[in-house]
């Protein structure tokens, strides 16, 4: 798609956006201005209204000052901007540019330690190969990259736009005259790949990210057809098709470790995939997945099936098929569903895949991370429990709950904000928090902050609410700006308890009275009468908004 098809597409899209705007830069050293109307068109796509601001050219240390505060900044330096005449094949990269610049990415990485997200490509020689300069200093790239990496917080992602080179071909991507004469080194394809990559990550700064994939089996997790005679499966290092998709399987291996969560929709015999797991040595193994839809039903049925089983939203979920028919079903009957079709040259699945996995960004790496897939399996012990009690509170009973808090310094700064960030359906006021907010509210004693942390008998649910509530200590009145709790654990009574024990406290405070307030998004009409329920009086009442106050 080129830029004059982008900008039309881009002006269909305005009624359909939130009014609210993601504040995104780009901070480069070459000419990037035309990287912004792929950007906002991309996010666009998906409901995401940015205003993309490109910053002054090759001014890195005072551009990263400047816009500090923005929810999103995007490093985009070439080590080629470097080298001031690249026509000239000997040309040496000085010792002195090359310091300066790296006291300038220390400096730089200081400066936005607290930003929500920054986005940084990793070094590359590919371009300088393709510009044919004779470079001395070997691998110097490597050695930026080592000091990126020691240097990043934990809201820097780091891109892999090698690989989109490698996508798109490097003639197709650059253009050499361009650079020289204007400093626009790029072409419109990779912009628009680029696009492509960096949007995961900002979704999921905006409450939207993945958070599970669906795969298929025959020629997704493995090359051939399981069941048909005379066909060989190839998973492992007898055959280059096999090492392709044992990479894939590590790729899938390492999302899931990084909180993702795997599920099969596969039409096979049960059994047939079952064994393929026990006899084959593979990176991922049959209990990596958390829900095996594995027949000969509709894939359709399936991933609904799916989708209500994991209590997540169709916008939440990435089916990956080799099938043509099988993605057309899909994106036809569960348009929200992302799809990603296998390519039919397996190099390039593996490629896509890769880049697939650099475009996920997870901030910090939490216990309830890793609890995740165990978690779902202890929930299908939970309903088979379930059916054995006629009525609920007999069930609730039976689970033996037990809900543990914490407050102010002691609460875990990572989680309270990927709470803020993931939580959409028990979520009062849907404010998303960064660690540095949580870390400063902890901190004030203008604030109570508090999470609490549950387990029963079949085993623990994390850290799964998290309570804000502004004090006013002159006015002894209190305000709950954030009240949210993870829908795994909804529906047995956690919820009022964690909300009176809040009460509690703030009155323990000897404060008189506490607001609160209900704000009505896409998501969260699942709590829209939650303070009525918890004996808050409506003191108004308006389209998107209602305002509470409990005497205390």
């Amino acid at each position: 798609m080129d830029l004059l098809q982008i900008i039309r597409k881009s002006k269909n899209f305005k009624s359909f956006v939130n009014k609210k705007k993601i504040k995104i830069v780009l901070i480069s050293n070459i000419s990037v201005h035309i990287f912004k109307n792929f950007i906002e068109y991309e996010l666009k796509k998906s409901q995401i209204n940015s205003e993309v601001k490109i910053a002054n050219f090759d001014n890195l240390v005072q551009e990263s000052e400047n816009f500090k505060n923005y929810d999103v900044v995007i490093l985009f330096f070439e080590l080629l901007n470097f080298y001031h005449n690249v026509n000239n094949k000997k040309k040496k990269l000085s010792s002195n540019t090359l310091n300066r610049f790296q006291q300038d990415l220390k400096l730089c990485f200081k400066i936005l330690k607290n930003t929500p997200l920054v986005l940084l490509n990793k070094f590359s020689d590919k371009i300088i190969n393709e510009f044919r300069i004779i470079e001395k200093q070997k691998k110097i790239e490597s050695k930026i990259n080592k000091l990126i990496e020691k240097l990043a917080s934990k809201n820097f992602h780091f891109l892999e736009t090698s690989l989109i080179l490698e996508k798109v071909g490097i003639k197709n991507s650059i253009d050499k005259n361009n650079f020289i004469k204007t400093r626009t080194l790029y072409s419109t394809k990779f912009m628009h790949e680029y696009a492509k990559l960096i949007k995961p990550s900002i979704m999921s700064l905006c409450g939207k990210q993945k958070k599970a994939i669906i795969l298929d089996c025959d020629n997704t997790l493995w090359g051939g057809i399981l069941g048909e005679d005379k066909k060989k499966i190839h998973i492992g290092s007898h055959s280059t098709k096999g090492k392709i998709f044992y990479e894939i399987q590590k790729i899938l291996k390492d999302l899931k470790k990084r909180g993702l969560i795997l599920c099969i929709c596969s039409k096979n015999n049960f059994k047939e995939v079952e064994n393929l797991f026990k006899k084959n040595k593979m990176p991922l193994s049959f209990k990596d997945f958390t829900i095996k839809k594995i027949n000969w039903n509709n894939k359709v049925d399936n991933i609904k099936d799916i989708s209500k089983e994991l209590n997540i939203g169709y916008e939440s979920l990435l089916f990956i098929d080799d099938s043509a028919f099988e993605i057309g079903l899909i994106k036809k009957y569960l348009n929200k569903v992302d799809c990603f079709k296998v390519s039919e040259n397996f190099k390039d699945y593996l490629l896509n895949i890769k880049i697939l996995s650099n475009s996920f960004y997870f901030g910090s790496l939490t216990k309830e991370d890793e609890l995740r897939s165990k978690s779902y399996e202890h929930e299908k012990k939970r309903s088979l429990a379930k059916k054995k009690h006629s009525n609920i509170d007999d069930y609730i009973k039976s689970l033996n709950i037990k809900v543990f808090y914490d407050q102010g310094k002691k609460i875990s700064i990572s989680r309270a904000s990927q709470l803020c960030q993931r939580t959409n359906q028990f979520n009062l006021t849907t404010k998303r928090y960064d660690e540095k907010q949580i870390k400063k509210m902890s901190k004030d004693r203008k604030f109570f902050i508090s999470t609490i942390s549950v387990k029963d008998d079949y085993g623990e649910y994390g850290i799964t609410g998290l309570a804000i509530v502004k004090l006013n200590y002159q006015s002894k009145s209190a305000e709950i700006d954030t009240f949210l709790m993870s829908c795994r654990i909804i529906g047995r009574g956690i919820e009022k308890t964690f909300m009176n024990w809040i009460i509690k406290k703030i009155k323990k405070k000897n404060f008189y009275n506490l607001r609160s307030y209900y704000k009505k998004t896409e998501k969260n009409i699942l709590v829209k009468n939650f303070y009525e329920q918890n004996n808050f009086k409506i003191i108004s009442n308006l389209k998107i908004q209602k305002n509470y106050q409990l005497k205390l």
